[in-house]
């Protein structure tokens, strides 16, 4: 039961962050930092600036999100198959 509802989530999540991003584009992008890192040391990470890339690209900014962030793209590659893996193995599952 544990598996499937974990595959569940991992189905619906990449759409979710999508939907969000769409419906509080500007809301998501006025939050603060959550990266400790950056909040001790005033230095970026290299993780620093993917979640606002991600919302820039879920909104059609592509120049932008690959500004904010370079690896942007092959992690909406990751998400993307993680999320047709999982409702691949949910409709195997069904079957």
């Amino acid at each position: 039961m544990i598996h499937r509802t974990e595959t569940w989530l991992r189905a619906v999540a990449f759409p979710a962050a999508w939907l969000a991003s769409l419906l509080f584009h500007d809301r998501l992008l006025a939050l603060p930092t959550l990266c400790l890192w950056k909040r001790v040391t005033g230095f970026e990470c290299y993780g620093c600036g993917m979640g606002r890339a991600l919302v820039a690209a879920f909104n059609g900014d592509l120049a932008g999100a690959w500004h904010q962030h370079r690896l942007v793209f092959v992690a909406i590659a990751c998400l993307s198959f993680v999320c047709v893996e999982s409702v691949q193995e949910l409709r195997a599952t069904e079957g």
